[in-house]
C-alpha cells in the first residue's frame, strides 16, 4: 500500500494526518510493504505495527516544521524535512 503524492493542509482533530494503525481489537498485528512518501502534511505522521513488520518506509515527506513522524522500531524513517522524530515505538503496547 502506498500513501503518496498527497498534499494534506488542514487537520480539524488531533489525530496525525497521516494515520497508519495495524493493531485493531487490542490485539497486536504485523504491517508489510506500506510506504508513506512525497506528500505535503501540515501535521504530523503516525505508523505503528506492534507484531513487527517488513518493507515499511516513510520517507520524503515535508511537514511543517511544528510536526512530527512517530513510528515503530521496524519502519525505515528517512529524508523528511519539517519533522521532529519521535522515539520508536514500543512493541509491546499495541494501542497508543
Amino acid at each position: 500500500m502506498a500513501i503518496a503524492k498527497n498534499k494534506i493542509l488542514y487537520n480539524i482533530t488531533s489525530t496525525s494526518l497521516i494515520y497508519v494503525q495495524a493493531d485493531t481489537n487490542q490485539s497486536s498485528n504485523s504491517m508489510d510493504e506500506v510506504r508513506i512518501e512525497n506528500n505535503t502534511v501540515n501535521g504530523s505522521i503516525f505508523a505503528k505495527a506492534s507484531a513487527g513488520e517488513s518493507g515499511n518506509i516513510i520517507q520524503n515527506n515535508k511537514g511543517n516544521n511544528s510536526s512530527f513522524v512517530e513510528a515503530s522500531s521496524h519502519i525505515t524513517v528517512r529524508g523528511n524535512t519539517g519533522f521532529q522524530e519521535k522515539p520508536c515505538l514500543k512493541l509491546d503496547n499495541p494501542i497508543p
